[in-house]
C-alpha cells in the first residue's frame, strides 16, 4: 500500500487527477446501478394490498408534467389515492404511471381493483406513494402482479447491462487514450 502511495506521490498532477476521476467514475456506476435496482424488497403476491374504488388518471402540468392512476372514492369513502410506479425507495421521473391513458380511457369512471404496496424504505430513502402492482376493472387484468414483475426484471437487466457497456467503454478510452497522454506531456 506504501509503495502505491509513492508511486501515485511522483504522478504529474495531471496523472493524479485523471487517475481520481476514472476511480470515482468507477466507483459511482456500479452504486448508480445499485441504489436505482426496480423492485427491491418487492412483496409477494400474498402479501399485495388491494383497494377498490373508481378509475380515473391524473396529469401533472408543468415542465415535469407526469401522470399517476388514481383511484378515487376508495371502499366507498371520499378517499383518493394515486399511485406511482417507480418501484425504487427513490422518487424519480418514473414516478409517474406505468398505464397509459389510452390504455385506461374507456374505463374510466368504472369500479376498479388496485393491487398496490408501499416500497421499504432503502438507505433512508423513503417513497410515500403506494406502487400500482396490478389493476382490474370488470374483470378485466390491465396489468398484473406477473406484467410487473417481469418487467421489473428486465429493466434491471437492461440498466445492469447499461452500465457495464459505459464503464467499460469508459476504462478502455483511459487506458488507451486519456492515461498514455499523461506520459507523452511528462516527456516534453
Amino acid at each position: 500500500m506504501i509503495k502505491i502511495i509513492r508511486k501515485f506521490s511522483g504522478l504529474t498532477k495531471s496523472q493524479k487527477t485523471h487517475i481520481i476521476v476514472f476511480l470515482l467514475f468507477m466507483s459511482f456506476m456500479p452504486t448508480k446501478s445499485f441504489l436505482e435496482w426496480k423492485g427491491r424488497d418487492f412483496p409477494q403476491k400474498s402479501e399485495i394490498n388491494y383497494s377498490t374504488g373508481v378509475l380515473d388518471y391524473l396529469r401533472t402540468t408543468g415542465k415535469d408534467s407526469k401522470s399517476f392512476t388514481v383511484l378515487r372514492s376508495i371502499e366507498g369513502s371520499s378517499q383518493d389515492t394515486v399511485f406511482g410506479c417507480s418501484y425504487t425507495a427513490f422518487i424519480s421521473s418514473t414516478t409517474g404511471s406505468c398505464i397509459s391513458r389510452n390504455k385506461v380511457e374507456s374505463y374510466l369512471g368504472k369500479q376498479a381493483t388496485v393491487g398496490w404496496y408501499y416500497q421499504p424504505s432503502f438507505l433512508g430513502f423513503k417513497n410515500n406513494m403506494p406502487q400500482l402492482v396490478s389493476l382490474e376493472v370488470n374483470g378485466k387484468h390491465l396489468k398484473t402482479y406477473e406484467e410487473t414483475v417481469n418487467k421489473n426484471k428486465r429493466k434491471n437487466k437492461i440498466f445492469s447491462f447499461v452500465y457495464l457497456f459505459f464503464t467499460i467503454i469508459f476504462t478502455v478510452i483511459f487506458i488507451f487514450v486519456i492515461y498514455p497522454k499523461d506520459f507523452i506531456y511528462k516527456e516534453k
